[in-house]
């Protein structure tokens, strides 16, 4: 039975459905399972951000629920313009735990939905695009990055991957079908993604673009792709420079702990935490565990592994293009994007394992392991990896189903399916296109015009796509079926449920700062936590009468008439704090941040007063923005109204095409009706006899 476009269209988007409802398994509780691994730090950044919102800080870069009200710089050094989105359901007054469930159904939907659009227009194959996101929505990795390690930013970068890909196969491919003239759009707000939600994972998207970038200008060998990758990369740095210019500042100038981290204990800390070979091909493990040394062995350690649905997918890709039939149905250009993309793989693969230099220190091999170390562990390869095989199975299945390599009918129709869609993605006028170039309403059409026999020829090629068909739901079924045991036995595996609101409550946030890398290299942690108060402390003969904090402003009533002091502010130093008198009497009293009131950094990095002697009055501390971070906010905003200008015009465009076509469409299918009715007249009253 052949479905019609409408009701393949729906059956694909229940299958998405699906996919995005089994990956929100766990978040279908009533409570949030524990433990994930950076869940506490990341809860902490969403309530900071709906805090700091309550008390009017836009855009929140200085998190003040961490360390009692101490001040955390995580938004200036983590990208967190989703988290808005949970944020602001907390000021709705959605609980925090309801808020982030909320807010992994909707990234593991938008990951589905996006992978399964950018397949099916890469490849012209809606079954492929199912496929491709089921896999990669489900893929082993990634359930453990959203569930085990509670890792934001990483699973966030994931759903950007699809967009990476679409843009560089518009830009390289564009004139393929399926390619869309706006590849370069695609590319720069999948570059936008990837910065504004985990910046150390730009490395991990360097490492598959770049080769892959350099392969297709050796191939193509067009000054286009060169120009609009730049374009996309500008465009991508554009939208992302709200995060950009304060994050760059900070990493250049405020001394924190994560710059000082020596390409020794890079290398070593990487060394530590390679993948054995062997467990990248374990399957139906448990989603449990930790991260474990390499020299403590691979008990109890985390899932590290690919999934059995991606290697069965790839494995049967790799066999397919083996086998002379379904090699025919590979361009000669498929097949070097296939071997390419697994070739690249293979190296993700190899970057995960004890196999690669991680001792290397010095030379260019040093380098290389400081640039890649920088991702901290080197399994966070292994979605890059699971990704590439996903695209290489993609490639090599859409062909063999859609039969695009195929000489006769499937091939004729395969070409007027392929045409068909570029103009509706263009936005094409097909009511002015000649009659010969207009696109067939159904495959039978293109079938006629390619003037082959019909029933024997699509039998024969139905019976060619069932081993493809075969390959593509086994792959599918073992990666829902992987994805549904390892997720029940998640949940089942919790020793209790996890009250959010206790962990909130707990008063001192030290759990809200991780490890601490945002912390300056002048402040001792363990030190700070155990000195860690909520009221300031005078020396000399300086008082505090009044302390308030709102937001990131703290206000003093400070007297020094008994000579001059010190007051130790419950708050950490960093750049951008001013100090101003709001009120005062003493010398310098009325030069507001001058000599009698000094604002510098104390013993271990808290921020310190210094007031002169005889001044007493009323003074603030505040956290001012620099007029470059309001510039670049401005601008990223811009580039963001811009964007969705652009966008909104082109769906307009391609909407009013696609309505033309429509029509022309219809006119076509009442023509060729009468031409059938035509036929199957006798040949008498088909035509008038001459008299």
């Amino acid at each position: 039975m052949q479905l019609s476009t409408r009701s393949t269209r729906r059956l694909a988007y229940a299958l998405v459905l699906l996919t995005a409802f089994v990956a929100s398994l766990p978040m279908f509780m009533s409570y949030v399972p524990h433990p994930g691994h950076d869940l506490a730090f990341h809860l902490y950044r969403i309530e900071g951000i709906a805090q700091g919102l309550a008390e009017g800080q836009f855009p929140v870069r200085m998190n003040m629920t961490q360390l009692m009200g101490y001040g955390y710089p995580v938004g200036i050094c983590y990208g967190d313009a989703f988290l808005y989105i949970p944020a602001l359901l907390r000021l709705a007054g959605v609980p925090l735990d309801t808020a982030y469930r909320a807010f992994v159904v909707l990234v593991n939907l938008f990951t589905a939905a996006i992978t399964y659009h950018t397949f099916a227009k890469m490849l012209q194959s809606p079954g492929v695009g199912v496929a491709a996101s089921a896999l990669w929505t489900l893929s082993y990795y990634r359930l453990l990055d959203v569930y085990v390690r509670a890792a934001i930013g990483e699973y966030l970068c994931f759903a950007m991957f699809p967009l990476l890909m679409y843009g560089f196969y518009s830009i390289v491919l564009h004139t393929r079908p399926g390619a869309s003239p706006r590849g370069w759009l695609w590319m720069a707000l999948g570059i936008a993604g990837v910065v504004l939600s985990h910046v150390l994972s730009v490395v991990i998207a360097l490492v598959v673009l770049v080769p892959l970038g350099a392969v297709a200008l050796i191939w193509k060998r067009e000054l286009r792709i060169a120009a609009h990758a730049a374009l996309a990369i500008v465009a991508g740095a554009a939208l992302s420079l709200c995060f950009l210019v304060p994050f760059y500042s900070y990493y250049t100038s405020a001394g924190l702990a994560v710059n000082a981290f020596s390409t020794q204990f890079i290398s070593e800390r990487a060394a530590r935490n390679v993948v054995e070979p062997a467990q990248l091909f374990m399957a139906f493990t448990t989603l449990k565990g930790f991260s474990k040394p390499m020299a403590e062995g691979i008990a109890e350690e985390m899932p590290l592994e690919v999934g059995w649905g991606i290697l069965v997918f790839a494995f049967l890709a790799l066999l397919a293009l083996l086998t002379r039939e379904w090699r025919r149905t590979l361009t000669a250009e498929r097949r070097r994007w296939t071997l390419a993309t697994l070739a690249l793989a293979a190296v993700c693969f190899w970057i995960t394992t004890a196999l690669f230099p991680w001792g290397a220190q010095t030379g260019l091999v040093g380098k290389l392991v400081g640039v890649l170390g920088s991702v901290q562990y080197p399994w966070r390869f292994i979605g890059a990896g699971s990704y590439l095989l996903i695209v290489a199975g993609a490639i090599v299945f859409a062909s063999a189903l859609d039969g695009s390599g195929e000489p006769g009918v499937e091939h004729a129709a395969g070409e007027q399916r392929a045409r068909h869609a570029e103009w509706a993605e263009q936005g094409a006028e097909w009511g002015e296109q000649p009659a010969a170039e207009q696109p067939a309403r159904h495959a039978g059409q293109a079938t006629a015009e390619a003037e082959q026999p019909a029933s024997a020829s699509t039998l024969l090629a139905q019976l060619r796509r069932l081993p493809a068909v075969a390959a593509v739901c086994l792959s599918v079924c073992l990666a829902f079926v992987e994805a549904g045991v390892g997720l029940s036995t998640y949940m089942v595996t919790q020793d209790e449920a996890w009250d959010v609101a206790t962990l909130l409550d707990q008063g001192d946030g030290r759990y809200g700062i991780a490890s601490g890398e945002y912390l300056r290299t002048t402040t001792d942690r363990d030190r700070l936590f155990a000195e860690m108060t909520t009221e300031p402390k005078a020396t000399g003969g300086v008082s505090v009468e009044a302390y308030a904090r709102t937001g990131t402003t703290r206000t003093l009533t400070v007297s020094a008439r008994a000579g001059a002091g010190t007051v130790e502010l419950p708050m950490l130093w960093y750049p951008n704090y001013r100090v101003s008198v709001a009120e005062g009497t003493g010398a310098g009293a009325s030069q507001g941040q001058g000599s009698a009131v000094e604002l510098y950094e104390g013993d271990n990095g808290k921020a310190t007063l210094r007031l002169a002697a005889g001044f007493e009055g009323r003074v603030k501390v505040t956290y001012e923005l620099p007029v470059m971070w309001r510039v670049a906010d401005a601008a990223s905003l811009a580039a963001w109204i811009c964007v969705g200008v652009y966008a909104a015009f082109g769906y307009h465009r391609g909407h009013k095409g696609m309505k033309k076509g429509s029509a022309s469409r219809q006119n076509a299918a009442a023509r060729d009706k009468k031409l059938r009715d035509e036929r199957r007249k006798p040949a008498g009253k088909r035509f008038k006899c001459a008299e």
